[in-house]
């Protein structure tokens, strides 16, 4: 059988998430191709089911597509060591073909939606999928052909082999298992010293949340909430510490989008009208202002003395500033700069700006090369140590031990490579700044050496079910840790109204919508949350999960019946149309049965609910 190819791998990285259509002919020559390659994933899992698990079974999709009818980005097979195994059906070895260019050789898990607290367990001893001793994974290029790929194979089984019975004892020994609070909770220990990370999964399973939780303990270890409180109670809390820190400068919160730039986030020349007269200057972007601002002592007193000096100009509109040299009025109606009202000048009542930033970068005694207005900064500087008590930077005692968190919402919505440009190097923990390898780079605009600070912290969130997930390329994952945040119906509080079971909802809905799309599609708990009447539920389902299903099935109201049930869709009745008098073969095609969403609302919501659910109105037990 000949060797796998790099056109095999092209086309899973190409067409992944794509609906494949096969009276298309493109589609039609890519299905036969990735069809072709998982019969090549086929024989490389029996061969190694022959050299080493005689009494094993090998499972495989043997499909490149989805039940929807989408491509999938991995073709894949299953090898169960023993027949034991298989009929315990949640732990395989998997070998496969990744879109992103590999082989995958793992230890792998098997249908374990229904058991969050094993789940957990698996994921704490797997850690980081990219980093991890029992995910190994081989470049296409490192590979040449079956003689190579059957013996590296070999080597890696015979060391997951060893570590299989670990991984297996997860179940075994279920009363040892920690509880699924506690796996929370040392999760979030592991994720506090991860620099780089993006919590990612389907809409409303609470990733923007999470992020704040996070941040918190990033910043603040010493924050303990009372258990006794309810989850209500707790988020309230954790939301305060999160305006508190956000308010003193140490979270940043930013969302990408298809018009984020290089010149937002990092830096970039941007004009600024003053008096009617444009002036340009090179501004910091989110990134990069907090970056400096992270890696600032901590003990000075510079953020302080630059509150009570705005404070000031807000009271008394102006300050005057002579420097010996210049005389000049400073004024600030907010923003990242002050203006500049020189004394004598040849204009006529001119405002020059004069960057914050800058200030901050002349304080911690960076060159002002490159700076704009510098004597207008300096000046103002020197006021501030005078009049306002400064601690010269050189005599702050101490060094940087405050944390810093920039959340970045929705990441894979933007551009990333061209977001961070040259800056996605920096990010590894061992280039930032203070670091064995530590890194700095020139700038393209200010032409200024740049770094990362170790103790900035880096959360993102990606959505699952948005196409763009794809968007992120290798350079940026191999430098993120990826936490799986999935659908987790226990926390549904209150969990019934009336008669209805929330919790049953959700899982059956979520079931339905793995069958026809992916897991990734499904629908988040937070949807369901504090739902407290039957006015709420009919809300959540107007207004929240039917115009999702519609986004997921593209307006196929036929599948969204299949997911909700005829308690919400109607079929409605055969009505043939009419066409003009025309010779056209298949006509009789375009009259196919159609179907429309019902209005749903208090007094048919419980029935539509049942019906969901396949209960009667009679026994009120399952059909």
């Amino acid at each position: 059988m000949d060797f796998f190819t790099k056109g095999e791998f092209e086309l899973l990285n190409q067409y992944k998430g794509k609906t494949c259509d096969r009276t298309i002919p493109e589609f039609a020559e890519a299905y036969a191709i990735l069809v072709g390659a998982y019969k090549k994933v086929e024989e490389w899992a029996n061969l190694i089911k022959g050299s080493s698990f005689k009494d094993g079974v090998v499972k495989i999709w043997k499909k490149p597509t989805s039940q929807a009818s989408k491509f999938d980005g991995y073709l894949w097979a299953k090898i169960y060591p023993t027949k034991t195994d298989f009929d315990d059906k949640w732990l395989a070895i998997t070998v496969g073909l990744d879109d992103d260019f590999h082989y995958d050789i793992k230890i792998d898990t098997v249908g374990l939606k229904d058991d969050p607290v094993l789940r957990k367990g698996y994921e704490k001893y797997r850690g980081d999928f990219y980093n991890s001793d029992i995910v190994i994974r081989y470049r296409f290029d490192e590979i040449a052909d079956w003689d190579e790929l059957i013996t590296k194979s070999n080597d890696v089984i015979g060391r997951l082999i060893e570590l299989y019975p670990k991984v297996k004892a997860l179940k075994i020994k279920r009363s040892e298992i920690l509880s699924l609070s506690e796996i929370i909770k040392n999760e979030t220990m592991y994720k506090e010293k991860t620099l780089n990370q993006i919590l990612y999964g389907p809409p409303g399973t609470g990733k923007t949340y999470k992020t704040k939780e996070l941040a918190v303990n990033i910043i603040n270890p010493g924050f303990k909430i009372d258990n006794s409180l309810s989850l209500t109670e707790q988020r309230v809390k954790i939301n305060q510490e999160y305006e508190s820190l956000f308010q003193a400068g140490q979270i940043v919160f930013t969302t990408f989008h298809q018009s984020m730039s290089y010149e937002d986030f990092v830096e970039g020349i941007k004009p600024e009208t003053n008096d009617g007269k444009i002036s340009y200057d090179i501004i910091p972007g989110i990134f990069k202002e907090l970056c400096e601002i992270a890696d600032t002592k901590s003990n000075s007193n510079f953020d302080e003395v630059l509150i009570n000096f705005k404070k000031d100009l807000g009271d008394k509109e102006k300050i005057t500033v002579d420097t010996g040299s210049i005389i000049f009025d400073v004024f600030y109606t907010g923003g990242k700069t002050f203006k500049i009202n020189p004394k004598e000048s040849k204009n006529e009542n001119p405002m020059y700006p004069a960057s914050i930033q800058n200030l901050l970068k002349l304080y911690k005694n960076v060159p002002d090369e490159g700076m704009y207005n510098p004597s207008y900064v300096k000046g103002i500087l020197n006021y501030l140590l005078k009049n306002y008590k400064l601690t010269p930077y050189e005599e702050v005692k101490g060094g940087i031990d405050k944390n810093y968190v920039l959340i970045i919402d929705e990441i894979n919505r933007g551009n990333v490579s061209q977001i961070f440009g040259e800056l996605i190097t920096l990010l590894e923990s061992d280039k930032r700044i203070g670091n064995k390898e530590e890194i700095r780079i020139k700038l393209p605009y200010s032409k200024t050496p740049f770094g990362v600070p170790k103790n900035l912290f880096i959360i993102g969130t990606m959505n699952t079910a948005d196409r763009s997930v794809e968007a992120l390329d290798t350079a940026l994952r191999r430098r993120f840790s990826f936490i799986e945040m999935m659908p987790n119906p226990a926390v549904i509080g209150p969990s019934k109204v009336e008669d209805i079971d929330l919790i049953k909802v959700l899982e059956t809905i979520n079931n339905r919508i793995e069958v026809l799309i992916d897991r990734d599609h499904t629908i988040g708990h937070s949807y369901f949350m504090d739902i407290n009447s039957l006015d709420d539920l009919v809300l959540v389902f107007k207004d929240k999960v039917i115009p999702l299903l519609q986004e997921y099935f593209y307006g196929d109201y036929g599948k969204i019946g299949l997911v909700l049930g005829e308690g919400f869709v109607d079929v409605e009745t055969d009505k043939k149309t009419a066409f003009a008098k025309f010779t056209y073969p298949d006509s009789r095609d375009f009259n196919t049965v159609k179907y429309k969403l019902k209005e749903i609302n208090k007094k048919n919501i419980e029935e539509a609910i049942h019906l969901l659910l396949n209960i009667t109105n009679d026994s009120n037990k399952e059909k």
